[in-house]
């Protein structure tokens, strides 16, 4: 999603550490922009979707990988 200001470019933990810098300097405004992105930064981490590994193999050219759910066998019902 593109917004007005595309930020993609930019390292934002530079950035980040910047707008630190000028409001622990005294800048209230610059300490209150600091705040925002920070917390904006911690909920968009905490947002992520995680990612669990239970196994990882490289498959060869020609191979085929078969997935069971592990919870659930053929003919069984779900509790």
């Amino acid at each position: 999603m593109e917004g007005p200001l595309n930020l993609r470019g930019v390292r934002l933990g530079r950035l980040l550490k910047a707008i630190w810098r000028r409001g622990r300097s005294g800048s209230g405004a610059w300490f209150g922009v600091a705040t925002v992105f920070t917390m904006l930064k911690i909920l968009r981490a905490l947002s992520r979707p995680k990612r669990d590994v239970a196994f990882s193999l490289e498959l060869k050219p020609g191979e085929g990988l078969k997935v069971f759910d592990a919870g659930v066998r053929e003919g069984a019902s779900r509790q």
